[in-house]
């Protein structure tokens, strides 16, 4: 169900460092792309890996922090967000 992935998708994974912890990230690179994280570093992506960030640049734990993530720990996209009443 993970087939194809693109950059700007939106996934849940689980998380590099809490290994409880779920964590949504947006596709930012795939393996083979080379790009710029957001502390400068030019980075290579490895196969069967992504580069994942949080929407939220200044408060976000993610691949600039932790690396490049196996694709192996993404559990899927996310494809819609539903809102509560209260929302």
């Amino acid at each position: 169900f993970l087939g194809r992935l693109a950059r700007g998708d939106v996934v849940v994974l689980r998380s590099p460092e809490v290994d409880r912890d779920w964590l949504t990230k947006r596709v930012v690179g795939v393996g083979g792309d080379w790009l710029y994280a957001r502390d400068g570093r030019l980075v290579r992506v490895p196969t069967e890996h992504v580069w994942v960030e949080g929407d939220n640049a200044s408060n976000s734990n993610d691949s600039t922090h932790y690396g490049a993530v196996p694709r192996g720990t993404l559990a899927g996209t996310v494809v819609a967000k539903g809102l509560a009443p209260e929302e």
